[in-house]
Order: C-alpha cells, then sequence, then structure tokens
C-alpha cells in the first residue's frame, strides 16, 4: 500500500494547498499515478473507493477512485472500459462542478477540472480508436460530448465580477466542448456554443471578445476553434478576425500551433484579397498554399487547377477543399483585370473598358484552362452577378464592357456564398 498511500497523500496536499501544478500533474494519465495502480491491483474496487474516502476529502476521494481504476484499466489495455469509467454519470470532472460552484474562486479545482475534462477526452479518443480497429461501433466521443454538455448545465453561466477559478473552469470546459463537436462534426453545436460565450464576453455591437484576463493558452485554445466555426458558416470576415486573435495570442516559439492556424487562416485572407507572404508559408511549411498564391497573384486559372487538384486529398482532410475552390471567383477576376490592362495597351485607353472575349478566351487557352464562347459566357456572367467585376456583357459582339468607374470592386461575401 506504500506507493499507493504516497500518491493519496501527495494529492492530499496538492488539494489542501490549492496547488493547481501539482494537481494537474498527479492527474494526468500517466506519471506518479502508474506507481500508485501497482498496489491498486490488490484491492478490490470498494476497497479501493474507501481507502481514497480515508484519505481525501470530498469530492476527491471518488475522483482519486475513478481516476486510478481508469489508469489501471488502461494500462491493462482495456480502453473501453477506462473510458466508460471517465464519461460516467460518476466522471471526475462532473464530481469536481459542485466544487466549482461552491469554492468559484479555487484555482486548484479549475486546474483539476481542466486536466480530468482532458483525460476523459483521450481515453475516449483512444477507445474508438481501438474499437474502430476491432470493426466494432465507436462511440466513446460522443458520450465524452454529451457528459460536457451535462457539465455545463450544471456549471451555468459565470455572471458578475470575473472570478478566476470559475471563468477559467467554464471557458476550459467550453474550448474542450468545441475540439470535441468538431472531431464529431457537429458544426451546429459549435455555432450555439459560441453564440453563448460571444454573449457573455463579447462587446454589445462590435465582433470584440474580451478574454485579457484569461491565460494565453485559454485564448488561442477559444480563438482558433471559433475561427474554425465561423469558417464553416461561410462567415469569412469574422473568420479571419478569429484565427488572428487566436495567432497574436500565441507563444512566439510556438511553431505548431502557428502553423495550426494559419493553415485556415491563410485562405481566409487569400479569399479577402490579401495574399499571404511567399517566405511565410515556407516557414510554416504550408506548401500547399504556394501554387495557389502564385495563381491568384497572376490570374493563372489553369495554375490554380493544377495546384487544387494535387493538393485535392490533404485540402479534404482538413475541411478546407470548398473553401479554397472558391478562391476560383479571384482568380478569374484577377484574369479579367489583367487582360483589361492589357487590351489598354492595343486599343488605347478609350476602348480599354471594352473587352473582347477572344483575348480572354486567348489567354486561358495559353493556361491551359481552355473555355468555348459559351462556357466563358457563364463564367463572366458570374463573376458580375457575384460583384467581382462590374460590367456587362454584349453578347452579339461578344464583348464584356467592364465599367470605367471603380470596375473590380474589393471581395465581398457574394465571392464565396451562394448569391441567389
Amino acid at each position: 500500500m506504500n506507493y499507493l498511500n504516497d500518491y493519496l497523500g501527495a494529492l492530499r496536499r496538492a488539494v489542501v494547498a490549492s496547488d493547481a501544478p501539482s494537481l494537474k500533474e498527479l492527474l494526468r494519465l500517466d506519471g506518479a499515478v502508474q506507481q500508485a495502480i501497482l498496489q491498486r491491483s490488490a484491492l478490490t474496487p470498494s476497497q479501493l473507493r474507501a481507502a481514497c474516502a480515508a484519505k481525501l476529502p470530498n469530492p476527491w476521494g471518488a475522483v482519486a477512485a475513478v481516476h486510478i481504476a481508469a489508469v489501471a484499466q488502461a494500462a491493462d489495455g482495456q480502453l473501453d472500459a477506462a473510458a466508460s469509467a471517465y464519461n460516467s454519470d460518476s466522471a471526475p470532472h462532473l464530481l469536481l462542478v459542485d466544487a466549482i460552484n461552491a469554492e468559484p474562486d479555487d484555482l486548484g479545482l479549475a486546474a483539476a477540472f481542466e486536466r480530468t475534462m482532458s483525460n476523459a477526452r483521450q481515453l475516449a479518443d483512444a477507445a474508438d480508436a481501438a474499437l474502430a480497429a476491432q470493426g466494432q461501433k465507436a462511440g466513446k466521443v460522443e458520450q465524452c460530448g454529451s457528459q460536457l454538455q451535462q457539465a455545463i448545465s450544471r456549471m451555468g453561466l459565470p455572471k458578475g465580477d470575473y472570478i478566476a477559478g470559475k471563468r477559467r473552469a467554464h471557458l476550459a470546459l467550453v474550448c474542450m466542448l468545441l475540439r470535441v463537436y468538431f472531431k464529431l462534426n457537429n458544426i451546429q453545436g459549435c455555432t450555439q456554443v459560441a453564440k453563448t460565450i460571444t454573449n457573455i464576453y463579447g462587446s454589445r455591437g462590435t465582433d470584440d471578445i474580451d478574454l485579457r484576463d484569461f491565460p494565453a493558452l485559454y485564448r488561442v485554445t477559444f480563438f482558433y476553434f471559433l475561427g474554425r466555426t465561423e469558417l464553416y458558416n461561410e462567415n469569412v470576415e469574422l473568420a479571419a478576425t478569429r484565427l488572428g486573435d487566436a495567432l497574436a495570442a500565441t507563444r512566439r516559439d510556438a511553431a505548431g500551433h502557428k502553423r495550426a492556424i494559419l493553415r485556415y487562416l491563410v485562405p481566409c485572407k487569400m479569399l479577402l484579397g490579401e495574399l499571404p507572404d511567399a517566405g511565410l508559408l515556407t516557414q510554416h511549411r504550408l506548401e500547399e498554399y504556394s501554387d495557389l498564391r502564385s495563381a491568384l497573384a497572376a490570374g493563372d486559372v489553369g495554375l490554380f487547377r493544377r495546384a487544387l487538384e494535387s493538393q485535392q486529398y490533404r485540402l479534404v482532410r482538413t475541411g478546407l477543399y470548398l473553401l479554397v475552390d472558391k478562391l476560383q471567383v479571384a482568380v478569374y477576376r484577377r484574369l479579367v483585370k489583367k487582360c483589361v490592362m492589357v487590351n489598354r495597351e492595343l486599343r488605347g485607353a478609350d476602348k480599354a473598358h471594352q473587352l473582347p472575349l477572344s483575348l480572354l478566351q486567348g489567354v486561358l487557352a495559353a493556361q491551359g484552362a481552355p473555355l468555348d464562347m459559351d462556357e466563358l459566357e457563364c463564367v463572366t456572367a458570374n463573376l458580375i452577378v457575384r460583384e467581382a467585376v462590374k460590367g456587362y456583357i454584349a453578347h452579339k459582339q461578344k464583348i464584356l464592357v467592364v465599367s470605367k468607374d471603380a470596375a473590380f470592386p474589393p471581395p465581398s461575401a457574394l465571392w464565396w456564398q451562394d448569391p441567389f
């Protein structure tokens, strides 16, 4: 019993002192608890619960008993049982919710709550992977999401003055719920959670969300998932703002986090008319956007199509294919703009706004993206409808007549949303 007693004693000291770092360390799925489970094997479940209850105050005894049992099961390869224990009605993070409500300023409780939530998700992920490998139905992550929903209902919304413990616990819970919802592809759930948090921390009449009182870890995670949620909802401008907030809160040395954020921020910025620096793409190993950037800069439709095809698998896997495909509007717009400039040189300033479609057709053929005249008129009409180009098509003369005043408006939502 020495190892188990030592572990429970260390946990008790951390609880009494509200030592957040020690609590997070002691409640890891690996580490110090591994020694405790060596002794747990000699105890029945009821004996383990009794030993934990004798050493620790409520609810910590129950938290420790479930945690030690789950770690032991995971170590024995019983991932299904471990995930079920950590995502049941007596799950450690659920047991801690009432304690947080009673002591909302306790940072130690918030830290333990965050760690046990993370454990629940990790075990659910591992169990589902093992079940899928065996050809069985995987549902542990969905069960984890249900328990997190239960936790957020029991905790309630933080109100009044900023109370570090409960506020942090609540935002950590929101971040974990968003992470799980993305795993389950539950975008509607993400949208509802994002709306709730925006109402709590947002400024009325603006898109600002004030999370200055929270550690950077919370801000980065929340803004990252919020940005991705807005992206799925085709709110590209707001998505760029949220992802930019996440990037601004990221540590300088967190290269992996920056790369994950930029993977979604870069196509947002390109849709909004901002080309990323080529050096930035190289620095963060985002080669999938290099040719797309070049195609957008040059108005090269052929290069864009080839780049999109070559990166199709990667973009589909990250959920970005449909978004990046919408950049084709911007590529065609750039091509038309360049052709108008060439037409000015060929025909003079007085006829620069009258672009023969045959000129555009010839350039597309040279780029390896040939279109017949009917297809070209459809593409051009689509640019006009989406307000990427101001003008009209003189069908009989096969001429695109662009406006002499602001013929190429700045990007708008019509570029990436259905105009009908």
